[in-house]
């Protein structure tokens, strides 16, 4: 249907299905599809304006960051997680502040190893969307690295 939209032949303009394929790659193991899915996720928003373009980003280049990381491709996961910090703090420059992409954001914080940084970004998520925020905290693999971390157990206690 995502693809359908752009030849004309569907009316719903959708963004983030094939993130959300690669989504659920990543949480099967299967990072380097995952990778595959990211990149025609971008592609395809070359093609397309909408209007949640910069906040899917933010969660686009988290994602594709944590599955370059886990596949050993450490130089391209640090471009893709500082790409994703700064479409979100310009976003938050603006006052396009919200739970969501913060979360998102607290992934690439995670995923960057700044601790602080994650943990504070998921608990100011966990205030407005507790529990979305717990519930995907729980089951993604960009948590890992805060899996034995105090306050983060007790977060998604």
């Amino acid at each position: 249907m995502q693809e359908a939209f752009v030849s004309g032949h569907e009316t719903i303009s959708i963004l983030g299905a094939y993130m959300r394929l690669g989504q659920v790659e990543a949480l099967e193991g299967q990072d380097e599809r995952a990778v595959k899915r990211f990149q025609q996720e971008f592609a395809f928003m070359e093609r397309v304006d909408h209007g949640l373009r910069n906040r899917i980003q933010v969660e686009l280049h988290t994602r594709l960051g944590g599955a370059q990381s886990r596949l050993g491709a450490m130089a391209e996961a640090a471009a893709s997680l500082t790409r994703a910090l700064d479409i979100f703090e310009t976003r938050v420059k603006l006052g396009a502040d919200e739970p969501f992409t913060r979360y998102d954001a607290a992934c690439a914080y995670a995923l960057q190893g700044n601790k602080e940084a994650a943990l504070a970004g998921l608990e100011r998520a966990a205030l407005s969307r507790r529990e979305y925020t717990v519930a995907r905290a729980r089951i993604e693999p960009e948590r890992r690295g805060l899996r034995d971390d105090p306050v983060f157990r007790q977060l998604i206690g």
